[in-house]
Formats: C-alpha cells, structure tokens, sequence
C-alpha cells in the first residue's frame, strides 16, 4: 500500500499503533475502527486511523483526569 496511499493494510496499522495485528482485528471486529474489504484484505483507510487515535487520545486524557493517584 506504501506510505502515500490512503489505503493501509491491517499489518501497517498494526506497526503505526505499535501493538498487534489481533489487537487491530478486534478493533475492527467491535466496530472501533472502520474498514473495507474490497477482495481478500482488509484495508484501513488512513483518515479513519487517524479518527480513531484522535477518539483513543481523548479517552486516554479524560480517565487520566479522573484517577485520584
């Protein structure tokens, strides 16, 4: 798919977010992150990436604010 593509593999999803390749599935699989299967693979479509980091990072701060510790 290559670095200026808007299209991006589940693998490069994977490596981007730094965790596993079942960690995006799931993610997919629970309707968290969008995606396409427009034959055999499953692409991501960079903008929905980036969405759902966006949401991910908001999440992230409004739980950090609310643990006491």
């Amino acid at each position: 798919m290559g670095e200026g593509s808007d299209l991006m593999l589940v693998g490069e999803v994977a490596a981007i977010c730094r965790t596993n390749v079942s960690t995006v599935r799931f993610w997919i699989q629970t309707g968290k992150l969008p995606s396409l299967r427009p034959g055999r693979r499953r692409l991501v479509r960079r903008s929905d990436l980036e969405s759902f980091l966006a949401r991910s990072g908001e999440l992230a701060q409004r739980n950090r604010a609310k643990d006491p510790r």
